[in-house]
C-alpha cells in the first residue's frame, strides 16, 4: 500500500512538471512561478511600449517577432495580452491577433466631458479638507514636476500631483469614478505630458491648481482644475485631428471595446447631477 501511494505521487509531481512546461498556472494555484514572472515582464514591456507611442494606435502585435524580442514563449505573451485587453490597450481579433487599440474623437470628446466633471469636484473637496502637510507635499510634487527632464520622471510626477489631490479630497467615490474614467484614456495623457508645448501650458495650469488648493479656495481650485482639463481636452482632440487628416478613417473594435464603460460613464455623470456626493 505504501508503495503504491509513493508512486502516485512520483506520477502526481511528474504530471504537474509536464503543465508547466506546456501551459501558463497563475502563481496563486501553486505552480508556473517562472511562468508567471514571465507574462508581468511582458506585459509591463509592452504596456511601457503602448504608453510611449512604441507601438501605434491600429499597429499588429506579433506574437513571433514579440517572442524574439521579450524572451518569452508564445503561452506568457497571450497572457498579456489578456491583461492588456482588460485596460483597453490591446484588442483581440478572433482568428488575427491582438492590436493596439485606437481612441476616436466623439469617444475622446465624451470621456473628458465626463473626466472634467467628476475630477473637477474632487478638487473642490480637496481644497476643503487637504492639510497643511499635504499642501507641502503637493508643492515639492509641483517643483520635482517643473525639473523632470526624462520621459518616465515626468510622467510619474504628473501621475502623483493627481494622485495627491485625490487622497487630499477624501472622496472615495469621487476617486473611483475618476480611476475608471483615466483608465480610458491614459494612453493619450501619457502623451499630452510628453509633448513639450503641452507640457509648459500643464506645469502652468498645475501651479495654478496648486495655488488654489494652497489658499483653500474651492471655487478656485474648482476652475483652475476644469481649466486644465478643457485645455488638455482641446490638445488630445487638435492632435487627433491632425492624425486622421493623414489616414483613412477606420472605426473600428474601440467601439465594442468601451461602449460598455462609455454608457456607465454617463450613468455618472446623471448620478451626480441629482446631487449625490461622495
Amino acid at each position: 500500500m505504501q508503495l503504491l501511494q509513493c508512486q502516485i505521487v512520483r506520477e502526481h509531481r511528474v504530471c504537474l512538471q509536464i503543465m508547466e512546461s506546456f501551459f501558463f498556472v497563475p502563481e496563486e494555484v501553486g505552480v508556473g512561478r517562472n511562468a508567471q514572472a514571465m507574462w508581468e515582464q511582458a506585459y509591463d514591456c509592452l504596456r511601457k511600449g503602448i504608453l510611449m507611442s512604441e507601438y501605434k494606435p491600429g499597429e499588429w502585435l506579433r506574437e513571433q517577432e514579440l517572442s524574439q524580442k521579450l524572451g518569452v514563449s508564445r503561452i506568457p505573451l497571450r497572457e498579456a495580452f489578456r491583461k492588456l485587453e482588460q485596460e483597453r490597450l490591446v484588442e483581440l481579433i478572433p482568428n488575427r491577433g491582438a492590436r493596439v487599440t485606437e481612441v476616436f474623437t466623439d469617444d475622446l470628446s465624451e470621456i473628458y466631458d465626463a473626466r472634467i466633471f467628476v475630477e473637477s469636484r474632487i478638487s473642490r473637496n480637496a481644497a476643503e479638507r487637504i492639510t497643511e502637510s499635504e499642501i507641502e507635499d503637493l508643492r515639492k510634487i509641483v517643483d520635482a514636476y517643473s525639473s523632470a527632464t526624462d520621459s518616465e520622471g515626468i510622467i510619474r510626477y504628473a501621475q502623483e500631483f493627481h494622485e495627491a489631490i485625490f487622497t487630499a479630497s477624501r472622496s472615495e467615490g469621487l476617486v473611483a469614478i475618476i480611476r475608471l474614467i483615466g483608465s480610458l484614456i491614459v494612453r493619450i495623457r501619457h502623451y499630452n505630458h510628453l509633448n513639450p508645448a503641452r507640457r509648459s501650458d500643464s506645469l502652468q495650469e498645475h501651479r495654478a491648481i496648486y495655488d488654489a488648493l494652497a489658499q483653500k479656495d474651492p471655487d478656485l481650485a474648482e476652475e483652475a482644475t476644469r481649466l486644465h482639463l478643457e485645455s488638455s481636452k482641446a490638445f488630445s482632440l487638435a492632435q487627433m485631428s491632425k492624425e486622421s487628416s493623414h489616414k483613412p478613417a477606420r472605426r473600428v473594435a474601440w467601439r465594442s471595446l468601451a461602449t460598455g464603460k462609455a454608457r456607465s460613464l454617463r450613468r455618472v455623470r446623471k448620478v451626480l447631477r441629482s446631487g449625490v456626493e461622495s
